[in-house]
């Protein structure tokens, strides 16, 4: 990857905070050239780790039933299991795909429901609850 820099003009270098927006400019393309990218589908523990925490949540507070009389506290489960459990099917589709050939990972996945999210593509595609 190539990249070209503009020398700026000499009055740009006498404002005093652009040195650092040039800092923060310059470490976020460092990062953003060196992240991972998200299609090459390698095994990540840390990924793994923070999707079962994330899946535990999620299912505890599946189980959590509001007082129907609460309105408020429905609102606010609802608002929670959203917020953990959207996205947790394909999560789990994927990290199986991954973890295929590690028996004691795929033990401890599956356990774990693999259809939860009513608006799941595995609610359509006929794949098993």
């Amino acid at each position: 990857m190539v990249i070209e820099f503009k020398k700026l003009p000499a009055r740009a270098h006498r404002h005093p905070g652009a040195a650092a927006v040039a800092a923060a400019l310059w470490a976020a393309l460092c990062i953003a050239c060196t992240a991972t990218n998200p299609t090459q589908d390698k095994p990540d523990p840390n990924e793994l780790r923070a999707f079962l925490e994330r899946r535990e949540l999620c299912d505890h507070l599946r189980g959590e039933i509001p007082d129907p009389g609460d309105p408020d506290a429905t609102r606010d489960a609802v608002a929670a299991i959203n917020q953990y459990c959207t996205g947790t099917d394909a999560q789990l589709s994927r990290l199986k795909r991954l973890f295929a050939a590690d028996a004691a990972v795929m033990k401890q996945l599956n356990t774990l429901e693999p259809c939860i999210e009513s608006g799941s593509q595995c609610r359509t595609s006929g794949a098993p609850r």
